[in-house]
């Protein structure tokens, strides 16, 4: 509703799926008809990354309808402790991606893209868990699937990010359907969550 304070966000989240849905778009057209390596970086970097953006505002916006909804929530100092058990070892995993990648002999451009995905993937992560977390507060614990569904298919879309962003040798034949899995599954667990939270509203 127009009212709802959540429809700034829901149009943030739906503009950031827009932007991966062109880079997508522009990676499929590489990959089907045009001969050759995909480059990368590539024009679909610029929609990616500015569809994390929004996507990454949208979720820290959900974050404060909620908590500012008035409904009784999970305590300030519980998701403290749930931020952290999450963000500790995703700086961890961090550490490890961004030493692979910086230590490469790629280009500085190569690098600087390639390290961004599993950033953004981790500032996703942290808000989405966060919801998971305050749905299972709210309304006997119906508004934790959708944002329990996101929160999976992110930890896919960092898995497929951070396999495509480290160098080395690696073995891309056995890969590919990896990335192609770990992709694939994660949208259609974001759709899913979108949906499961629609039936909600309409309930």
């Amino acid at each position: 509703e127009s009212d709802n304070p959540a429809r700034v966000s829901w149009a943030g989240l739906g503009l950031g799926f827009l932007g991966f849905g062109v880079g997508q778009a522009i990676l499929i057209r590489h990959q089907l008809f045009i001969p050759g390596d995909t480059p990368f970086p590539s024009a679909a970097d610029p929609c990616f990354l500015l569809g994390y953006v929004a996507m990454i505002g949208a979720l820290i916006n959900f974050v404060r309808v909620y908590v500012q909804s008035g409904l009784e929530l999970a305590q300030p100092a519980a998701l403290w402790r749930g931020s952290l058990v999450l963000t500790l070892p995703l700086a961890a995993f961090l550490v490890v991606v961004a030493q692979s990648i910086l230590g490469s002999d790629d280009p500085a451009v190569q690098k600087s893209v390639g390290l961004a995905y599993p950033v953004l993937d981790a500032f996703l992560l942290v808000p989405t868990f966060l919801l998971a977390r305050l749905g299972f507060a709210m309304r006997g614990g119906e508004l934790a699937l959708p944002w329990a569904l996101m929160t999976t298919g992110f930890v896919l879309f960092t898995c497929g990010d951070a396999i495509y962003a480290v160098p080395g040798e690696l073995n891309w034949a056995l890969l590919d359907p990896v990335l192609d899995l770990c992709f694939s599954v994660g949208y259609l667990l974001c759709a899913w969550g979108c949906y499961a939270q629609h039936r909600l509203m309409r309930a």
